[in-house]
This record gives structure tokens, sequence and C-alpha cells, in this order.
């Protein structure tokens, strides 16, 4: 979808040379789909989502989008295109007891290491800590799954909300080239 929440033609990407370029683009499989869901064992067979997580892994399987391709293949194309493998989630985004945006990593990524004029990092590097974080939200699933099998209210729905980060978070690739940065051009 465009701006205008237009669907983007492939044919009209082909026609543009993103000439180096790096393109992120935040939205459910937008780099493709991974062969065999991460989700797949958090939701029943037979329910609606779990349903739907197979039918993209098992109808698709390991695939890369076609605005994707289309971009890294074209005739002046992107060097790197950063997606996601799996559905994502705005509930991802958002703390769930505070509503506090969880976007500070991949914001820091973008601003503070990968558009800086002096010293852009490259892509691989700038988006280190949204790994990290995944690692990070990983243990505190690890703790909430221990509080909920003590019982303690809420620990069930913070676990899963912290799994589910996590997953989302390492379900981001880079396709293309991993060490490419921002050029600025001469001045």
């Amino acid at each position: 979808m465009d701006c205008d929440y237009s669907v983007l033609q492939v044919d009209k990407l082909r026609a543009w040379n993103p000439s180096g370029a790096i393109w992120y683009a935040h939205a459910c499989c937008s780099a493709g789909s991974d062969g065999v869901s991460r989700y797949r064992s958090l939701f029943p067979a037979g329910s609606e989502i779990g349903d739907m997580l197979s039918g993209i892994s098992n109808g698709a399987g390991a695939i890369t989008a076609p605005m994707a391709r289309a971009l890294l293949g074209a005739q002046r194309p992107l060097r790197a295109f950063i997606g996601h493998v799996e559905p994502t989630f705005d509930w991802t985004l958002r703390e769930t007891e505070n509503k506090q945006v969880v976007t500070h990593v991949l914001v820091s990524a973008l601003y503070d290491r990968l558009y800086q004029k002096s010293e852009p990092n490259p892509i691989g590097w700038a988006l280190e800590k949204v790994y990290q974080e995944a690692g990070n939200y990983f243990a505190y699933w690890s703790n909430a799954a221990a509080d909920a099998r003590g019982q303690i209210t809420g620990a069930r729905d913070r676990a899963l909300y912290c799994q589910l980060v996590a997953m989302d978070r390492q379900t981001t690739v880079i396709l293309g080239d991993p060490t490419v940065s921002l050029s600025f051009g001469a001045e």
C-alpha cells in the first residue's frame, strides 16, 4: 500500500531505479514468508488464526515477497530491504500494561545509527539492538511463563505478549547486503 492506501503495482516498482537505497517495510510478510510459522505452537489447529498461519507457511512456503524481489532485482537495485517473514502485529509495538510505544530500539537503529551523515553504520550493525531486543523479550517471556506456572495473576497474558514481541523482532530480516550503509554524496 502506498501513502494514499492504494495497492502498489510491482510493474511500477520495476520501472523505478532505487539505486542503492535501503527500504524498511514494517508490514506483515513484507519480506516474504518462512517455511514454517514460528507462531504455529501459539494457536491451535482449527482456530481462525492457527489456520491462517498454517495457510501462509504451507501455501507459500519459504519465499521472498514480490516487492522486495522487484526492488532488489531492478536495473539499479536497492542495496538492502528490511521487512518481516511472519505476520507482524501493532500489538507488539506498544507495552500492554501502560500503552507506551516500544519502538525506541527500532527508531534508534534507523535514526541514531543508520541515518548519521558523519558516520552511518551498515544496516546489519544498525539493527543489532533490534535482534538483541528479541533476546531480551525471550528472557522476559521465560520469567513470565514461570510466574504463570506459579499462577500469578496476569502472568499468562504477559508471557504471551513477551513471546510475540520477541518473535516479531526475530522475524525482521535483511534481504540484500547487510553491510551497506547510506551514502550522502558530495556536499
